[in-house]
């Protein structure tokens, strides 16, 4: 029997005190932390349109399960409302990594997602990842518009989509995104890297003004404060999947660019971050690093990398 229903210019970020003067120091005085960011200016008229559920949740029934959520539960709601979809193995990877071992934590998080579920906090797509073999690794989750409204009286912000079924690419996208985000987290665990901050859309979006003056939009997929030691480095991420025209690419490469020209994130954290492309094979690499380097953009702020070479890039440092 199946465990769950069928259902961001002073300078690109480098560590200033190693022999490469472009790296930031990081504050004595700032205590690390490990957050998943999803808050933003952002209006949610601009963001995509959560099918409401035919049965509200009152205001009682929200308290009644608040009162029977754990904070490990919360987060799970959490992270799952912030990258929209994670599956069981996302869930797995990102909130049970503390378990002894693989089947204790595999256990553990689906007795969890199954309750979340009878509860209707959470609920699957109809489509799996892996297919009918994955079994319940391969469900795909969601949050409800109860669990929506439970996390915007928790916290006071969140984000009310209308449900839409997601299209085959966007869904791949996300999840690839939420993988980018758990290769992270892992190396966080066995590296020695510690992953300060990580905002995913809309909380990675960046708000500017263009030289006319008219509103401007950066969508970076991942927006990622990374530190060893003294130092923090800061980096945009963008997962590509191969879909998308050379052309497509460079042009969202001027908007990074047009971003750095307006100085918000120079004010804000005294750097612009590197701008990491992954992408899945060393051939899409060298088609997107000749495309970048064919539209004369600065060969400092953009690096491509295969999904193998994410990690010790990041370790690497910005430099």
């Amino acid at each position: 029997m199946n465990d769950f229903p069928d259902v961001p210019e002073l300078r690109i970020a480098h560590p200033v005190a190693s022999s490469n003067e472009l790296n930031t120091r990081r504050s004595d005085a700032e205590a690390p932390r490990l957050s998943v960011r999803n808050s933003s200016p952002i209006s949610d008229a601009q963001l995509p349109a959560t099918r409401p559920t035919k049965q509200r949740t009152g205001r009682l029934d929200l308290a009644n399960l608040r009162h029977n959520l754990s904070p490990r539960d919360l987060a799970i709601l959490r992270s799952i409302s912030a990258h929209r979809f994670l599956t069981t193995q996302h869930v797995r990877a990102l909130l049970f990594s503390d378990h002894a071992s693989e089947l204790s934590a595999t256990r553990s998080s689906n007795r969890v997602l199954r309750r979340l579920s009878r509860d209707k906090l959470i609920t699957a797509l109809d489509r799996r990842v892996g297919g009918v073999r994955a079994g319940s690794a391969g469900y795909v989750w969601r949050v409800t518009a109860a669990a929506h409204r439970l996390l915007q009286t928790e916290d006071g912000e969140g984000i009310s989509r209308r449900y839409r079924e997601p299209s085959q690419r966007l869904l791949a996208h996300t999840l690839a995104i939420a993988d980018t985000h758990v290769a992270l987290n892992r190396a966080a665990s066995s590296d020695g890297l510690e992953l300060v901050t990580v905002q995913v859309e809309p909380g990675s979006w960046r708000r500017f003004l263009g030289l006319g003056g008219e509103p401007r939009l950066l969508r970076p997929d991942l927006a990622v404060v990374t530190a060893q030691g003294d130092y923090e480095d800061h980096w945009f991420i963008e997962v590509d999947l191969g879909t998308e025209h050379p052309p497509t690419v460079v042009r969202k490469c001027h908007l990074y660019e047009d971003y750095r020209r307006s100085g918000n994130e120079q004010d804000a954290h005294g750097l612009f971050p590197r701008v990491l492309w992954v992408v899945p094979n060393q051939q899409r690499a060298d088609k997107l690093t000749a495309a970048i380097t064919d539209a004369k953009l600065d060969q400092d702020l953009f690096r491509v990398v295969t999904t193998d070479q994410l990690i010790p890039a990041v370790i690497g440092g910005a430099a």
